[in-house]
C-alpha cells in the first residue's frame, strides 16, 4: 500500500450547479472514488471484500469547505492519513488543485464501520488490519 494515495479527476458539468461551481455534495462522491479506488488498487476492492464477507460503510462524515472548484478543474483527493480501530478505519483526506498542489480546497474525515453482510459490525479483517499497521512505519 502507499503511503499517501493521490486520486486526480477532472470537474465535469454534471458535478457543478448552474454557476458552475462544483455543488457541495458531490464532494462526498469524489472522496468515495478515491477510496474506492485506494481498496482496489491496494488489492481489498470488492472482490475481496466479498471474499471476506465484510463491507465498509461510512458512519460519520465531515467536510471543511475552503475553496470551490469549478468546471473545468483539475483535482486530486489525496488520502493523507489513516486510524484503525478494532471495527473502524478512520481517514483524513484533502483536496486539492493537480498544478497547484499547496491550495487545499476542502478537508475531510470519514470514520468507516466495518461490518458483515448481515449489516452487524465486525472486527476489521487481520490481512487489512496487518497492511494499514505496514503502511504507517
Amino acid at each position: 500500500m502507499m503511503q499517501l494515495f493521490i486520486y486526480p479527476f477532472r470537474v465535469y458539468i454534471e458535478d457543478t450547479d448552474c454557476y458552475q461551481v462544483v455543488y457541495h455534495s458531490n464532494y462526498l462522491n469524489f472522496y468515495e472514488r478515491a477510496r474506492s479506488e485506494w481498496l482496489e488498487q491496494s488489492g481489498f476492492g470488492m472482490q475481496w471484500q466479498k471474499k471476506q464477507n465484510v463491507l465498509f460503510a461510512i458512519r460519520s462524515f465531515e467536510i471543511e469547505y475552503i475553496i470551490p472548484a469549478r468546471t473545468p478543474d483539475l483535482l486530486e483527493v489525496v488520502i493523507d492519513s489513516i486510524e484503525i480501530g478494532r471495527a473502524s478505519i478512520t481517514m483524513i483526506h484533502h483536496l486539492r488543485y493537480q498544478e497547484k498542489p499547496e491550495l487545499i480546497l476542502n478537508k475531510s474525515l470519514v470514520k468507516i464501520c466495518c461490518i458483515n453482510h448481515d449489516f452487524k459490525v465486525c472486527a476489521v479483517p487481520q490481512e487489512l488490519r496487518k497492511e494499514l499497521l505496514n503502511d504507517r512505519k
